[in-house]
């Protein structure tokens, strides 16, 4: 289905990333490969009549990384000079700053409910790869609306560092910030909440965009992202409510334990050695 919409938009590339760490981590490796590879055969088949054809053409334009970008329908970076906004360090620096706040959100967000990217997802990966075994329990078993978050996530990770956002491409991201939002943890709860959604519409409502718009677009985007690194996802709390719960159980019953007559601690040993 993904490799499907980008067919269409390619900026449905933007869930590739997370999309990944929910099935490498998640699956076999065999079956990993065999997803990727079925997602190839879909970009070939739906890109045949124009590979057959015009091969080289169609490589070179469907898939443009490096076209230009004009400055004024930019909403989102506005505020930086145009020279800069054009310059190659600038694009380069945008996609540093997108590959960092990934590895972050799989460390933090992502993979926080079995242990963590580092190391934890990758050395469990590297230790299954020989034998294709599967995935652990904790990283596998994961609920429908953990990877709508996960997905949702890593498409607003691309959003905040995009080389230019121009008008139509709100429809990318609009209908995520609800969920987004509310899976973030706000000092000032639900009015703060509200706040960035009316920021974020008033900044996408002024055309042409003007370096405080754009500003404080980028601004209400980093807080999001911010939030959504400070906080922990509903995943990591249950398994952090599971783990605290079975603490506590092994607590009390050792506790119960100690004070039973025989156990060796407590005033009922002592009475068996007295007697």
């Amino acid at each position: 289905v993904l490799s499907a919409g980008v067919s269409v938009k390619m900026n449905v590339l933007l869930m590739v990333p997370p999309l990944l760490v929910l099935v490498v981590g998640g699956t076999r490796c065999t079956t990993s490969l065999a997803a990727l590879a079925a997602a190839a055969a879909v970009q070939l088949a739906l890109g045949y009549p124009f590979l057959a054809t015009y091969p080289a053409e169609y490589i070179a334009r469907a898939f443009e990384f490096s076209r230009q970008f004009v400055y004024f329908w930019s909403v989102n970076w506005k505020f930086v000079p145009e020279e800069v906004f054009l310059s190659r360090p600038f694009a380069l620096g945008l996609l540093a700053a997108h590959i960092a706040a990934l590895l972050t959100m799989a460390h933090r967000r992502w993979t926080a409910h079995s242990g963590g990217f580092f190391p934890r997802f990758i050395v469990d990966w590297a230790a299954r790869l020989p034998a294709d075994a599967p995935a652990d329990a904790s990283v596998a078993d994961v609920t429908p609306a953990h990877v709508a978050g996960v997905m949702l996530e890593g498409n607003f990770v691309g959003i905040l560092f995009a080389r230019s956002m121009h008008y139509q491409f709100y429809t990318w991201y609009f209908h995520s910030l609800p969920l987004l939002l509310w899976r973030c943890d706000f000092p000032g709860g639900n009015p703060a909440r509200l706040v960035l959604l009316l920021a974020v519409e008033y900044c996408w409502n002024v055309y042409p965009s003007t370096a405080a718009s754009s500003a404080l677009l980028t601004a209400a985007h980093a807080t999001v992202f911010a939030a959504l690194c400070y906080s922990r996802t509903p995943a990591a709390v249950a398994v952090a409510n599971v783990q605290g719960y079975t603490i506590s159980k092994q607590s009390k019953e050792a506790a119960v334990g100690g004070n039973l007559p025989g156990s060796g601690n407590g005033d009922g040993a002592s009475d068996d050695v007295d007697g």
